[in-house]
């Protein structure tokens, strides 16, 4: 057994390529694993900061009962 470090750390999974960044630079993350003609699939965009999208979901607030 290995700890996650090890294996973030391996030669093997440096060689696939597993670790990709981010398209904005920000993070590396586990890229999707699998692979077409040897060439892994790039992120299409990074991940939304949090809240990003709460208005989008859960809508604007509603107005206080007075």
């Amino acid at each position: 057994m290995q700890t996650i470090a090890e294996v973030l750390e391996h030669p093997h999974t440096k060689a696939l390529g597993m670790l990709q960044q981010s398209p904005d630079g920000e993070i590396e993350l586990l890229g999707l694993p699998i692979s077409f003609d040897g060439v892994r699939p790039a992120f299409r965009q990074s991940p939304p900061a949090l809240g990003a999208h709460t208005k989008d979901i859960m809508g604007e607030p509603a107005a206080p009962i007075r």
